[in-house]
């Protein structure tokens, strides 16, 4: 079980059964409707009202992580102990199954943050030999972020992260809200794709839109954002999006050791220096 950064520091968290056992790895058991079981953890409090009587919440151990299983009853009594005897050597036979589904997941969620979940998926699948790869029709999406090295010339680093991060967040969920993907960061510039799975006109609505939106969010992003000073003057984030509908090869390239999974484009990054918005 992995747990957001986020939620770490939340109350739903801190007052979970969950909390103790991802870090102490011991079973929990409770009735629900007792009030010191309630006081421990508010969650019981839901449970009792629904009419639950009983409640185990048993570690699946894996090689880093710790899965939990919780199982709750309505029966007058809760479980007898045969029954969480039989259950604990139940879910030990099921957490190799579980740990191996678990480990697929994490690897599938890394590989699509840095490949793009289209070409995780095919990497995933087996598709690393040099060379390898296939071809889809889409709308191509490149964008770049204007007066880029002028910025970086006079900001500091830590600054100008903050105006990459704000400027690739606000393209890249624009992106995913109209059924794009993301495939690439290069540099200050970002290349993405909008597959035709009905037709062209479909996929071009889709990839326009969410350039327009890409600007609304940049444009609120410049109300936010305080890097700079004001006496040098601050940063506005601006960017340059050229669309361009065509075929897309997917595929392995690299060294013999060393692949990278890219996708060739010739006459959308001769576009790119174009758009001036």
């Amino acid at each position: 079980m992995r747990v957001a950064d986020a939620a770490i520091d939340s109350d739903a968290y801190k007052l979970n059964p969950l909390q103790r056992i991802v870090e102490t790895g011991e079973t929990i058991r409770r009735a629900p409707n007792e009030p010191s079981a309630q006081a421990e953890f508010p969650i019981m409090i839901e449970l009792a009202s629904a009419g639950m009587t009983d409640y185990v919440a048993i570690p699946l151990s894996g090689l880093d992580t710790r899965n939990v299983i919780t199982i709750a009853t309505k029966a007058a009594g809760g479980f007898a102990e045969a029954e969480i005897d039989s259950l604990t050597r139940l879910f030990k036979l099921f957490a190799l199954h579980v740990q191996r589904h678990s480990e697929l997941k994490i690897s599938e969620n890394a590989l699509g943050a840095y490949l793009g979940y289209g070409a995780a998926a095919k990497v995933l699948e087996g598709a690393i030999k040099r060379g390898a790869g296939d071809s889809i029709r889409a709308v191509i999406w490149i964008s770049d972020l204007r007066n880029f090295t002028k910025m970086s010339d006079v900001l500091a680093p830590a600054d100008m992260l903050v105006l990459l991060n704000a400027y690739f967040e606000a393209m890249a969920s624009a992106v995913a809200a109209h059924g794009g993907e993301t495939l690439k960061f290069i540099g200050d510039g970002m290349l993405a794709v909008f597959p035709v799975t009905v037709g062209v006109a479909e996929a071009s609505r889709a990839a326009v839109s969410a350039a327009k939106e890409a600007i609304v969010s940049l444009e609120a992003s410049n109300r936010t954002i305080r890097v700079g000073s004001d006496a040098g003057g601050r940063p506005v984030l601006r960017a340059g999006i050229v669309l361009h509908e065509g075929e897309v090869f997917f595929g392995n390239v690299g060294a013999p050791d060393r692949l990278d999974f890219t996708q060739p484009l010739t006459r959308p990054a001769a576009l790119k220096r174009s758009p001036r918005r």
